[in-house]
C-alpha cells in the first residue's frame, strides 16, 4: 500500500546520492496504457530498490507518482473518501487539512494535505504529506510529497514544478 510504502522511505530521511541521478524528463505506462510523463530537477534521486512506480528524493523529501489501483474505477470524491479512510487506518495521529480542488492536465484533481506522527526508534517524527489524486479513463493517480513536517515548507516552488508539468496522454 502506497501510505506504507511512503511512510517507510521517510524513515531513512536521507539523500541517496548512491543512485541514478535525477533526470528531465520521466514517464511511465499505467497498467491501462496510460503515459504519465513528468519534468523533475537534477536534484531528485531516484529510490532504489522501491516498490513504487516513480518513485525519488531530494535531501529528505519524497516524490511519487504511481496508478493507485485500489483506488481505479471510483469518482474522485469516493476514491480521495477512501485514501483518507486507508491514511487513517495506516497511520497514528493523522489530521488533515480541507481537501483542495485544481486541475493536474486539464483532470480534475483532489489535494489532501495531512500531517502524522511516525513512530520509529523510540523517536516520534512529525510528518507532513500533500497527496494529489485524480482520475484519467478510470485509473486514479496519486502524486504524493512527504517529508518532516518542518522541512515540508521548503519545497512549495519543486511541488508547483512539478505538478504543473504532470502530462496524461491515453
Amino acid at each position: 500500500m502506497l501510505v506504507l510504502g511512503l511512510a517507510a522511505t521517510l524513515v531513512g530521511c536521507v539523500d541517496h546520492n548512491g543512485s541514478q541521478s535525477g533526470f528531465g524528463n520521466a514517464e511511465f505506462v499505467s497498467p491501462g496504457q496510460i503515459h504519465v510523463s513528468f519534468s523533475i530537477s537534477q536534484e531528485w534521486r531516484v529510490v532504489p530498490g522501491s516498490e513504487l512506480e516513480q518513485h525519488y528524493m531530494k535531501n529528505s523529501t519524497s516524490f511519487l507518482v504511481q496508478n493507485e489501483k485500489m483506488l481505479n474505477d471510483k469518482s474522485l470524491p469516493e476514491a480521495v473518501e477512501l485514501a483518507k479512510e486507508m491514511i487513517q487506518s495506516a497511520l497514528n495521529e493523522v489530521h488533515f487539512d480541507d481537501v483542495q480542488f485544481l486541475l493536474i492536465d486539464g483532470n480534475e484533481a483532489l489535494g489532501l494535505n495531512y500531517t502524522y506522527t511516525l513512530q520509529t526508534s523510540g523517536m516520534n517524527l512529525h510528518m507532513k504529506m500533500n497527496s494529489l489524486y485524480t482520475i484519467v479513463n478510470n485509473e486514479c493517480f496519486v502524486i504524493s510529497f512527504g517529508d518532516l513536517e518542518n522541512n515540508f515548507p521548503k519545497m512549495g516552488d519543486d511541488i508547483a514544478k512539478i505538478v504543473e508539468s504532470i502530462h496524461f496522454k491515453r
